[in-house]
């Protein structure tokens, strides 16, 4: 038993130097991830604020043939990757096309009303987007990606020892006591500690959850296979029919995202699925031909393998969608968390940092 502890004590220098200098490593991430991810928590709200447009006494509705007719005309040398439908009335489609070899991706929003161009340019020109990018793959791409989630790793372990370090000896009230009337330094430390533990739950979630979305390759490789469609000479269908055709298939539903293969020939609606009250990130989606409107494929949640159905819940849990309408709430609250703890960890190196350094004596004045 005296061993045990001997080797404990021995270990906990080594630990507390691997927290604090990890910890200063992923600091400026953990900050972005905080302040990213609250904003793409209200990322709907905040694009249909963003572009929105008010209908004239003689407008109606672009039906959807025209947003894509329109898409197109705009950037008519670029493929469109998917058109995001608008969940509110006068919010705008958003249209990201394809993005071309070693560049930034291109979108545009387009009005509702007469399917005009409202705003469009590259990535950076879309703030809220840009936020998710920089979330996710930090604007790095695959390699972005990739990184992040080994951020995330990282974090997972401060948390780790930031609990194994910090817990109290004693009455667990001990670990949650602010002295905010002790030394600065004591203060700031009693703030970071008592944040991390209370936090700890839904931050060690986030970055499980965030891993796996960032990774998902963990999960089982991804079905690329593409379903062959069938050559039509005569005149194409238009997206209105395409969707119209498939609303039995979709339960009367409108579809919050349309996709389209690189080379045009397919298009896939995706819906929010049934069973989004067990899941709220479920999704179905319908693949039709584009040229005969005929449908190759349909795929339900239910029938989902297990990466999808992983990176489904891993995404619900991350974003707090799996607590219903305390999820912004929640999401919120869990970035200034984060953010608290950041930026407590940095502050509380640089005072000790002070603290250490010897006192310049003054030379006695003649």
């Amino acid at each position: 038993m005296n061993q045990k502890r001997g080797t404990s004590r021995k270990l906990k220098p080594t630990i507390v130097k691997l927290h604090r200098w990890v910890g200063l490593f992923i600091a400026a991430f953990l900050v972005l991830q905080a302040l990213t991810g609250i904003i793409i928590s209200f990322r709907d709200e905040l694009n249909g604020a963003l572009y929105h447009t008010d209908a004239g006494p003689n407008d109606t509705p672009a039906t959807y043939e025209q947003i894509l007719a329109a898409a197109k005309n705009h950037q008519p040398d670029r493929p469109i990757r998917n058109i995001v439908v608008p969940s509110q009335p006068g919010d705008a489609y958003l249209i990201n096309y394809q993005a071309a070899p070693h560049a930034r991706p291109t979108l545009a929003a387009l009005s509702p009303h007469d399917a005009t161009v409202v705003h469009s340019g590259s990535l950076l020109a879309f703030p809220v987007e840009a936020a998710f990018e920089l979330h996710y793959r930090l604007l790095m791409g695959k390699q972005g990606q990739n990184l992040s989630g080994a951020l995330a790793l990282l974090f997972l372990g401060m948390l780790g020892t930031g609990l194994y370090l910090w817990w109290p000896k004693g009455p667990l009230r001990r670990g949650f006591q602010v002295k905010l009337t002790a030394a600065r330094v004591r203060a700031i430390f009693d703030i970071h500690r008592v944040v991390a533990a209370g936090g700890a739950i839904a931050l060690i979630m986030m970055a499980i959850t965030g891993f796996l979305l960032a990774v998902p390759d963990i999960l089982g490789s991804k079905t690329s296979a593409t379903p062959s469609v069938a050559s039509h000479a005569g005149a194409p269908v238009t997206l209105d029919q395409i969707i119209t055709n498939s609303q039995n298939l979709a339960a009367g539903h409108t579809p919050y995202k349309i996709a389209f293969s690189r080379d045009g020939q397919l298009v896939t609606l995706i819906y929010k699925s049934i069973n989004e009250a067990v899941n709220p990130r479920a999704t179905d989606s319908i693949m039709v031909d584009a040229s005969t409107g005929h449908v190759v494929a349909v795929n339900r949640f239910e029938g989902a393998g297990v990466r999808q159905k992983g990176l489904s819940w891993a995404l619900a849990f991350h974003t707090f969608d799996i607590t219903g309408w305390l999820a912004r709430p929640l999401s919120l609250i869990a970035g200034m968390l984060l953010a608290v703890i950041s930026i407590t960890g940095i502050w509380l190196w640089l005072l000790r940092r002070a603290a250490r350094k010897p006192a310049i004596r003054r030379r006695p004045s003649t």
